[in-house]
């Protein structure tokens, strides 16, 4: 007897559908079903469809018993051929995602005395774990796992299983997969296995938290990855957490990685993707590079960062130390998660274990691909969601996180991110929760989408502010490389400015975007598309003239009400050489330039000292609503296309911002009492020692007074 497996599958709740590679119609008239082995019913075809050739054929069977989730169908035709059927149509019916959910722990849950694992997996009829003991002989034990009614399969295995490797056997539609956990806690070198882990080890190490300031004086963010921080230094360890985490290092007298980080002055970093992806090598990590957007196990620790992968605990205590480095800076940590797509939707666990309820498709069954990766994680679904919070819950508990930056946001489902958001306050108040809210073409619906258009639904999530971006440096894409923003010298854009530069929350020159300003992440630059200088040295060939008004714009991000986000070397003009999506592009296009910080660490320092004169004047700078801001903050355009902008208190202008994005020197008539803070070299003055009644501004600069 022949298996064709994967041939014949449920297309509706009483028809089944067959693929023919050559037929006789006489032998299809009437196929037998089967279930788990013993006959259930004839089905006698229902409609034929032949090829333009003739040879190969798609037949329909109606059938009138019912399906049962969890049992084994094949079907025979009259040449005794078997057919595994696919039965997995029914995981995209609302009756199968309201029938199997489950609220518990997943995953393997370690105790001295025994593990218990848990699998969320409804349309298996069979599930093994199979476990790797560590003897000479190698031995390895198959076990087999309870169906539970909500779709879990789960059995307790007696012993100390610490530090073993573990991977899940499911049969699905007649076919057995070997699969690693999805909840896997850890992962051996290139994701083949997962391991048995006592979380509590990782869970009991020390945070530092106490060192975490207990209020904000703003929120300055610095986006870095790992590897790029330290890639280019002459180290082993070049790349990975443990660089990373380490104090005194110096290039040229002047400080790097964490040391040079903490120097800035910054509130948090990002750090982008460290759970598990798939395309770096662990073994051989710099034979290979990616940013990490190409997710595969979300709740281990990336390998390739880590000084032995092979090891189950060592990524783990090694990024655990990463965190509490920073929080022993005073700096928190937001980690960067991407749960709107996976590497390889084929290949997922997620999607093994539960085909056809995992991933978004549209209708006519495909998957759907607004992330231009393939597929999107149906976050809707129930046990999709409880993925993505579980996950959550378990990097804030287990490594201390501090807050959350969700790639394509706007493709995760407005009661998803409100979820989300809801679980991370109430863990820590202080905690920030933002993402790209972009309005992407996917078949979730515009009105349940986690967009900037329905920011008002999601009141304590942040987005990206493209509107900043785009009108403070001009348009980021190719095509538009030479259009300026109103910074970049087209002064046509400063009533747009105005709007920008108050958090997009008054109705100046565009409607508002926001409630309230903390709502925005004002950006120029970060890891995606064209860096600044690179759109700026297209703009302008004069490299001066680039650098000053990549120091002007750096200073006005900080500045702007709302949230201040700085991409690594962002700020002293670090390129990218043109790339604009320099994902693969390897470590000398996106490594952290040592030889640029040290030429250039004038502008470094006016970045530290404009954050430090936000943090020092931040009763006056500490405004959120349009009523607050409209109050404190007001306008004046001066002359060549200038701006001066006036903060007052109780109707008393206490601080004056000047703005001049032109190659213009511009005087202007400043306040009796006024003291220069912010000089045009760069320099920082908190003496408060000489005032001034008139106001020189230099080409391309910024001028801050304080009264």
């Amino acid at each position: 007897m022949e298996n064709i497996s994967g041939s014949a599958k449920v297309i509706d709740l009483h028809r089944i559908e067959m693929y023919y590679d050559y037929f006789n119609k006489e032998d299809l008239l009437i196929v037998k079903l089967y279930e788990n082995g013993k006959f259930l019913e004839n089905l006698q075809l229902d409609n034929m469809l032949v090829s333009h050739d003739g040879k190969s054929c798609i037949c329909s069977y109606k059938f009138s018993k019912e399906i049962k989730i969890g049992k084994e169908y094949t079907i025979y035709d009259k040449l005794n051929r078997i057919y595994n059927l696919d039965i997995t149509y029914f995981a995209g019916l609302d009756s199968f995602e309201k029938r199997y959910r489950y609220r518990g722990q997943l995953g393997s849950i370690y105790s001295k005395e025994k593990t218990e694992f848990k699998v969320f997996s409804p349309l298996a009829s069979q599930m093994y774990v199979k476990i790797y003991y560590t003897d000479l002989n190698k031995t390895t034990k198959v076990i087999k796992m309870d169906r539970q009614i909500n779709g879990v399969f789960q059995t307790i295995v007696e012993g100390d299983l610490e530090g073993l490797k573990y991977v899940y056997l499911v049969k699905i539609n007649g076919q057995f997969f070997q699969v690693v956990d999805p909840y896997a806690y850890s992962v051996d070198t290139n994701s083949r296995h997962g391991y048995i882990v006592d979380i509590n080890k990782i869970k009991n190490l020390e945070t530092y938290k106490e060192n975490l300031p207990s209020k904000l004086e703003g929120n300055y963010i610095y986006e870095l990855s790992v590897r790029d921080m330290t890639s280019l230094y002459y180290s082993s360890e070049a790349g990975t957490f443990n660089l990373l985490s380490k104090s005194n290092l110096k290039y040229k007298g002047k400080p790097i990685g964490i040391d040079y980080i903490a120097n800035l002055g910054v509130s948090h970093v990002q750090i982008m993707p460290v759970f598990d992806f798939q395309t770096v090598n662990d073994s051989f990590p710099r034979e290979s590079y990616n940013w990490g957007y190409d997710p595969k196990f979300y709740f281990a620790i990336e390998g390739s960062f880590s000084s032995d992968p092979e090891n189950c605990y060592t990524r783990m205590i090694e990024f655990k130390n990463l965190v509490s480095s920073f929080h022993k800076k005073g700096i928190r940590v937001n980690m960067d998660v991407v749960f709107n797509h996976v590497f390889d939707a084929r290949y997922n666990s997620l999607n093994i274990l539960c085909p056809n309820y995992c991933f978004r498709k549209d209708s006519q069954g495909h998957l759907s691909n607004a992330t231009g990766c393939g597929n999107e994680l149906e976050t809707r679904k129930f046990m999709i969601r409880k993925f993505v919070l579980d996950n959550i819950c378990f990097f804030m508990d287990v490594y201390s996180i501090d807050g959350f930056r969700f790639d394509l946001m706007g493709l995760i489902d407005l009661t998803s991110m409100q979820q989300v958001e809801k679980l991370i306050h109430k863990k820590d108040k202080l905690a920030m929760v933002y993402g790209e809210g972009w309005d992407m073409q996917s078949v979730l619906p515009s009105n349940e989408r986690s967009s900037m258009k329905n920011a008002s639904q999601l009141k304590n999530i942040g987005f990206f502010n493209d509107r900043f971006r785009d009108i403070t440096r001009g348009s980021n894409y190719n095509d538009n490389l030479f259009c300026k923003g109103y910074l970049s010298g087209d002064i046509n854009y400063i009533e747009g400015f105005k709007h920008v530069f108050a958090g997009c929350v008054e109705p100046i020159a565009f409607p508002p975007l926001f409630d309230e300003a903390s709502q925005s992440i004002n950006y120029v630059e970060c890891h995606d598309d064209n860096c600044l200088f690179d759109k700026l040295i297209t703009i302008n060939s004069n490299l001066m003239e680039v650098l000053s008004t990549q120091n002007l714009i750096n200073t006005i991000s900080i500045l702007a009400c709302g949230n201040c986000f700085i991409h690594m070397g962002q700020e002293f003009g670090q390129t990218k050489k043109g790339i604009r999506n320099s994902y693969n592009a390897g470590d000398q296009i996106n490594g952290f330039d040592f030889e640029m910080m040290v030429e250039r660490y004038f502008l470094v320092e006016n970045v530290k000292n404009v954050i430090e004169i936000k943090k020092r004047y931040y009763d006056l700078f500490n405004l959120n609503n349009r009523i607050q801001i409209e109050n404190a903050v007001s306008f004046e355009n001066i002359e060549n296309g200038c701006l001066k902008i006036k903060y007052s208190k109780n109707k008393e202008v206490k601080l004056v911002i000047y703005i001049n994005p032109t190659i213009l020197h511009t005087t202007h008539l400043g306040l009796d009492g006024c003291n220069r803070v912010l000089y045009d070299d760069c320099k920082v003055d908190f003496d408060l020692k000489k005032s001034v009644s008139s106001a020189k501004i230099h080409p391309l600069s910024a001028l801050i007074l304080v009264k």
